[in-house]
């Protein structure tokens, strides 16, 4: 197996069906692929973690995935685990007995969240920065939910 190093790396693993793609049962990275609507590169890889889903429990820690991959270490059918970096390190280097490879890419998975008060006069101003021209390469979030319900700041926006 070559190494998944990028998305289209990814996209092209779930189009093969030649792996299983797994990530934690109740986690953002869940959300986004398997609730992803059709089509696109999210729906592809969402669509083959439900696939692996029918045969394999998809594991509710680090640690229950790291093991699916040792179990299945020998299975002409890998196992790809997605999760976030730190974790999969820390997994990787506390129970690995096989050899594990994490990718350098992080998928631009690595969501910011804020929680702000019910009502807060921010609000506006920060969905207005991240639909801001920084943020458009988040495609999905671009267009499912900054050109739907905000405007996008203008270039001479402070």
């Amino acid at each position: 197996m070559d190494p998944i190093e990028t998305l289209d790396d990814l996209v092209g693993a779930a189009e093969s069906g030649k792996y299983g793609i797994i990530t934690l049962s109740n986690s953002a990275y869940y959300d986004t692929f398997a609730l992803a609507e059709c089509c696109g590169a999210y729906h592809t890889i969402g669509e083959a973690i439900k696939t692996t889903e029918q045969a394999i429990k998809a594991p509710d820690t680090t640690a229950q995935g790291i093991q699916l991959i040792i179990d299945r270490s020998d299975d002409r059918y890998g196992i790809i685990f997605i999760n976030t970096h730190i974790s999969l390190a820390h997994g990787v280097r506390s129970g690995a007995t096989v050899d594990m490879h994490i990718s350098a890419e992080t998928l631009m998975m690595d969501h910011m969240g804020m929680a702000l008060q019910k009502g807060s006069p921010l609000l506006n101003h920060m969905n207005n920065v991240f639909c801001s021209k920084t943020w458009r390469h988040y495609h999905l979030y671009n267009t499912q939910i900054c050109n739907n319900h905000y405007n996008t700041p203008n270039d001479d926006h402070d």
